[in-house]
Order: structure tokens, then sequence, then C-alpha cells
């Protein structure tokens, strides 16, 4: 596997992991003062991972073109799901059900652009 897509793997991965440590957080956090927001842990899990995916994108972006990659990160609205339902029980529908089917097929045809590797051009 190219290492380029392991540093796709690893974006889509800190990005869901922060989502799920934002949800706990929320559930965690019982009032609204500031200062039990700063001191929970699960915040602060999820800034270090949301770091975390932004030093990955940088390696994304540095070995494919912004067009062929930003697709992939929509993969995170399916693992969102799936998180949901098994970690927060929350309902799966039919429509999220259809829409991640169409998010899938919709990278897989992206991903079969052959890529190339992006300018300098701003």
């Amino acid at each position: 596997m190219k290492k380029g897509y392991l540093w796709i793997l690893a974006s889509i991965l800190f990005r869901t992991l922060a989502s799920i440590c934002a949800k706990q957080a929320g559930l965690s956090t019982s009032n609204n003062e500031i200062y039990k927001i700063l001191i929970n842990p699960w915040y602060f899990a999820e800034l270090i991972l949301l770091i975390s995916q932004a030093i990955s994108w940088i390696m994304v972006l540095r070995r494919f073109t912004l067009s062929f990659a930003y697709p992939f990160m929509s993969l995170t609205i399916i693992l969102n799901l799936i998180s949901a339902y098994f970690l927060f029980n929350e309902p799966i529908s039919i429509n999220n059900i259809l829409g991640a089917f169409f998010i899938t097929i919709g990278v897989i045809k992206i991903s079969g652009i052959k890529y190339t590797k992006s300018r300098n051009r701003v």
C-alpha cells in the first residue's frame, strides 16, 4: 500500500476518534460551566486527536492533490454513524444507510481517478 494512503487512513481515524471523544465529553459534562469543560479529559483527548489529524492531513496533501484526497474524509461520516450506533446506542435509519452507501460509491469512483502529485499552485 502506498504510504500516502496510510496517511489518509490515519487522518480519517484521528478525525473519527476525535468525534467519539467529543460526544463522550458532551455526555460527561453535566453543566455549562466553562472550567469543567476545560478540565474534562475527553475534550483534551479530542484536541490531541484533532492536532494529530491536522498533521496527518498535511502529510496527505504533500502526496496527493486536494481534489483527490478530500473525498476520503467523507468516510468519517460512515465511521461516525457506526460508532454512534455501537458506542452510544443511537438509531440508524434507512436514510443513514442509503447516504453511507452513496458516499462509499462516490469515494470509490473518485479514488479510481489517477492522482497526480500536487503542484505548488495557490
